[in-house]
């Protein structure tokens, strides 16, 4: 509740738009100050990767928390663990974005991309030794901030895609041209990795688990979306850029040639009253990147036509197979 209200204050205090002529009562409105501003954003950084740890500053949003998370309280987990909290405080984030990037909160972005980057190294780093409590809450803490870190910026991004001056748009492109590789290599293939071991090796697999993987696969998988979507034009121009871009849809098609035949079936031969949360989120998945390759394709045609043949193979063959299945 408190940060919905903090929500709605910033809609009311946050900057003064100068739309129009000021009534009366809109002369009278105080606007937060700028201190005030750095406060409520450091605040909610530090919710979202950090569960609201306090640091030594009020300037410090608590980045180097992720590599000394054998400090974490009790609290700091259950607030990291809250959905509800956290889909609140990215949406409080993205806001924030939409009223400030890019002429303020330069850090926003490269914070949240780092607290992934930072998360998943030390996921990869700890797993090897889960049989101790203390590391087994360490990894349950390094994987909660990178989902929580990822939801935030996916909300952000989604909130700034929608700006139409030019400022904006090359904002997006410079945010894509910096952050895209950091974001494929350590969000979104590990992720659709992580998944694809967990629904074909591990059999004994908790299903919440594997909805989580997914819904974070599925988070992961709109990052990069939204900046293919904005920006592809300019990545196939950067020499660096382009290769993160091969590698990234191809990936994309390695994993639907797998996994669209697969839920095809899995269609065909179960009624649609006996679906699981499980397929349900796959679902929501792999229509995640069949609409990618749909909205960047719209977006950037020229760009786009070096990996349109394999794609448009692939749709085909699968709706033969739907076809014949109902034959």
């Amino acid at each position: 509740a408190a940060i919905l209200s903090l929500k709605a204050a910033i809609s009311r205090r946050w900057k003064d738009r100068g739309r129009g002529r000021a009534d009366a009562n809109e002369q009278k409105k105080k606007y937060l100050s700028e201190h005030v501003k750095q406060l409520v954003r450091i605040f909610i950084v530090n919710l979202v990767i950090a569960g609201g740890r306090h640091t030594n500053s009020s300037n410090d949003i608590g980045i180097n928390f992720i590599t000394n998370v054998n400090e974490i309280t009790a609290l700091q987990l259950e607030l990291l663990q809250d959905r509800q909290l956290q889909h609140n405080a990215a949406s409080l984030l993205s806001k924030i974005g939409r009223l400030d990037l890019p002429l303020k909160f330069h850090e926003l972005i490269p914070t949240l991309v780092e607290a992934v980057k930072r998360s998943q190294i030390a996921t990869t780093t700890t797993l090897g030794a889960q049989s101790h409590p203390n590391i087994i809450m360490q990894t349950q803490a390094f994987q909660l901030i990178q989902y929580n870190a990822m939801n935030a910026l996916e909300a952000t991004l989604s909130e700034i895609s929608t700006q139409r001056i030019l400022v904006g748009r090359k904002y997006r492109n410079s945010i894509s041209l910096q952050y895209l590789g950091s974001v494929v290599e350590f969000g979104f293939v590990p992720s659709l990795n992580n998944l694809q071991t967990s629904l074909t090796t591990n059999a004994t697999a908790d299903e919440q688990e594997s909805v989580l993987s997914v819904q974070y696969a599925t988070g992961c998988s709109r990052v990069v979306c939204h900046m293919l979507n904005s920006s592809l034009s300019k990545l196939v121009d950067d020499a660096t850029a382009v290769i993160v871009v091969d590698h990234t849809l191809t990936f994309i098609h390695k994993f639907l040639s797998e996994w669209l035949p697969r839920m095809i079936t899995e269609q065909n031969n179960n009624a649609s009253d006996s679906t699981t949360p499980l397929i349900e989120a796959m679902k929501e998945l792999l229509q995640v990147h069949c609409d990618m390759i749909v909205e960047v394709q719209n977006s950037h045609p020229g760009a786009f036509v070096r990996y349109l043949e394999p794609f448009l193979n692939l749709f085909h063959s699968s709706l033969m197979a739907v076809v014949e299945k109902r034959r």
